[in-house]
């Protein structure tokens, strides 16, 4: 989560804090619960995106893998750095590699997070202080939420043979 500039101190910072963290949990629990219908990753999807070649499949997986690991952890640092269009662009890279393997829990939920994030983007362009727009609990849901799915997805893919 960003790093705090609110006003309050001791238990009324903790306090606040505790209770927006749980917020947060809570609706990234929503998020993801609502993509129980989507599949984590869909083997048809990966097989069509490569003509059923196993060898392309293999090769398409290990790039996945190799370029997609850190997703998490660098929007999770931007999202704290209050980088919104460079969060927008992660996201928009991981959302077009997700679609090539088949995975269309981070699909979605980057698709919905790169929104979020162009919106707070365009609105920090606006603000005088840059640093005072402040992503909403919903982004930072949405954050938590893609993490939990690359998670998952990374799991699966590793599974997978990629030679």
């Amino acid at each position: 989560l960003p790093t705090c500039t609110c006003d309050h101190t001791g238990r009324a910072h903790k306090a606040t804090h505790e209770g927006m963290a749980d917020e947060v949990s809570k609706r990234a629990d929503e998020i993801y619960e609502s993509l129980a219908d989507k599949h984590i990753c869909n083997l048809k999807t990966l097989e069509a995106t490569f003509g059923g070649d196993k060898t392309m499949m293999g090769r398409g997986v290990t790039m996945f893998l190799s370029t997609n690991r850190d997703v998490s952890e660098k929007v999770g640092a931007q999202l704290a750095a209050r980088e919104y269009a460079d969060l927008r662009r992660t996201v928009h890279t991981c959302k077009g590699s997700a679609g090539f393997v088949g995975a269309e829990r981070v699909k979605e939920i980057a698709f919905n997070l790169q929104n979020s994030s162009q919106e707070l983007a365009e609105k920090q362009k606006e603000a005088e202080d840059k640093t005072s727009v402040e992503a909403p609990v919903e982004v930072k849901a949405q954050t938590a939420a893609l993490a939990r799915c690359i998670a998952e997805l990374l799991a699966e893919l590793d599974k997978l043979p990629t030679s």
